[in-house]
């Protein structure tokens, strides 16, 4: 968990901030741009950074394996001349 000070400064900078609700969820606190005001951070509350979340999908190109990350990056990497196939669908990590 990260001290009050550090969140409200990554909230401030545009990063995902979440928080612990009654029924254990974390639920994302409204971004600095469509916040009407600053939100308060309680000291009883659980904060944290929200998760990372990335999509890959991996791809056998000749003997290699290569990792899509994006839209453009599978449509790269399927046109390469040595592409084989998908090893995967997208994955969510």
């Amino acid at each position: 968990m990260y001290h009050h000070d550090k969140l409200v400064r990554a909230w401030l900078d545009g990063k995902p901030v979440q928080y612990l609700n009654d029924t254990g969820v974390w639920v994302t606190m409204e971004s600095p741009a469509g916040a009407k005001k600053m939100p308060h951070f309680y000291a009883r509350m659980q904060y944290r950074l929200a998760p990372v979340e990335i999509r890959v999908r991996h791809a056998l190109v000749g003997g290699l394996v290569h990792m899509a990350q994006s839209l453009a990056d599978e449509k790269r990497i399927s046109s390469l001349p040595d592409f084989n196939r998908w090893l995967d669908d997208w994955v969510e990590l």
